[in-house]
């Protein structure tokens, strides 16, 4: 359950990061806009978001069941998720692009 929570956390601050830097230059609107922006952001989008959220959580439970489902998800993605804790980093800054629509 460990190893879990920390793939999953790794797969989120990718997550978060990318989304910093897709959204850094609404950074420097003033304080009304700035929340409006990110609450629409989230708002329109929350249901993409805990897809993300859900796809990150079954690879990692699957992982863990299933120990050689990893080298069917290294042929499909090239991350070679089961040995690399830094490929759910990746895969969270990808799942992000996917459901970034702008």
């Amino acid at each position: 359950m460990v190893e879990i929570s920390t793939q999953l956390g790794v797969s989120i601050l990718g997550m978060l990061i990318y989304n910093l830097f897709k959204f850094k230059s609404f950074l420097n609107l003033d304080d009304v806009k700035a929340k409006v922006f990110w609450f629409s952001v989230f708002d329109s989008s929350k249901i993409k978001w805990l897809w993300s959220f859900l796809m990150l959580l079954l690879i990692s439970v699957i992982i863990k069941i299933i120990p050689e489902s990893a080298d069917s998800i290294k042929t499909l993605t090239g991350l070679d998720i089961g040995s690399k804790l830094v490929s759910f980093f990746t895969l969270g800054i990808a799942l992000s692009s996917l459901v970034d629509t702008n």
